[in-house]
């Protein structure tokens, strides 16, 4: 059997026609093309959502050139400071506060997307060490 990947993407019209479905559902519609009825269920259903994920993110133009969209993360508004305490996100996309007290810098986890309440929770969790 050839790459799973390249039978999906010779096929790629109807697997996207298909992608709301569901695998099952897919993969018995498609048992017509005889790459994928010498193919497993299994193999299918671990290969059918990633490929759908992957024919979003890349653009095929009518010459047949593949380009890949860059995908960038949402801005959001984080506040560069919050009650006191210094706010950062890190390159993992985590947010977390930080506060120096007495010569020791204390640090929360707040998580990956800013909220003001989860912050002041989580603030309000350490003891008073001003």
């Amino acid at each position: 059997m050839r790459n799973v990947m390249e039978v999906f993407y010779r096929n790629r019209e109807r697997l996207l026609a298909l992608s709301e479905s569901g695998a099952k559902a897919a993969y018995d519609q498609l048992l017509d093309i005889p790459e994928i009825a010498e193919m497993s269920f299994n193999t299918f259903k671990v290969h059918f959502p990633g490929f759908i994920v992957l024919m979003g993110l890349v653009r095929v133009d009518q010459s047949g050139k593949r380009e890949v969209a860059t995908v960038t993360p949402p801005i959001e508004d984080v506040p560069k400071s919050f009650e006191g305490w210094t706010v950062q996100t890190g390159k993992d996309g985590y947010i977390r506060l930080y506060k120096s007290f007495k010569g020791h810098v204390k640090s929360l986890y707040v998580g990956r997307g800013w909220n003001p309440e989860k912050a002041m929770a989580k603030i309000q969790q350490i003891p008073n060490e001003g």
